[in-house]
């Protein structure tokens, strides 16, 4: 098969300032075709998010989601730049997108970049024990830790009247599982979707 389409990772994007609400599991078949994939995708994670204090008015009717020549901006903000050819986006509304990958030969693992982050400072968290997350702080692509399964970047100043953040969650996929990764000689991020079946 010349297309092996595994769902990696939401990406919700919106201006909030005390944080995100709530989450909701939803059918993966309500955001894409089937048919474009291998497998059947049974669920993913998808987020929603509010804003909070003077401006928590309606925050997401505003908003501006653009991808542009392989690169995400929010509202003139670049924050994901030279996204592989492999990723797919697909725009969920104006405050998120769905990006999925697909690979010319089948493969119990794949790496796949996601671009350069552009971002003040980032929160990400990842697994350290199979039910452990431990929290870590950065600025560029080289410092995001293996197996991140949530990163927050924050997308301009503190002094911002209501600073823009982006979020990334990466979710399962049929029998793949994926995380966030980089690689210290390589100032990227990238997606890894592994089945832990290395046959």
């Amino acid at each position: 098969m010349s297309l092996v389409a595994h769902i990696l990772t939401i990406l919700k994007v919106v201006s909030f300032v005390e944080g995100f609400t709530s989450l909701q599991i939803c059918r993966s078949n309500e955001l894409i075709r089937p048919e474009k994939t291998v497998k059947t995708h049974s669920s993913l994670l998808r987020t929603s998010m509010r804003g909070g204090g003077a401006h928590s008015k309606d925050v997401a009717s505003g908003a501006r989601l653009k991808f542009d020549e392989r690169s995400l901006s929010f509202r003139e903000l670049s924050f994901l730049e030279g996204l592989s050819e492999q990723v797919d986006v697909r725009r969920l509304d104006e405050n998120s997108v769905f990006l999925s990958i697909s690979a010319k030969e089948q493969s119990h693992a794949h790496l796949v970049s996601l671009g350069n982050i552009r971002c003040k400072k980032f929160l990400a968290c990842s697994r350290q024990k199979l039910w452990w997350n431990l929290p870590h702080w950065g600025q560029s692509a080289h410092e995001i830790p293996p197996e991140t399964q949530f990163l927050l970047m924050q997308l301009d100043e503190d002094t911002a009247e209501s600073p823009r953040f982006a979020a990334l969650f990466p979710v399962l996929s049929g029998p793949f599982r994926s995380c966030l990764t980089a690689q210290k000689d390589h100032d990227e991020m990238f997606a890894r979707d592994e089945s832990g079946d290395s046959r």
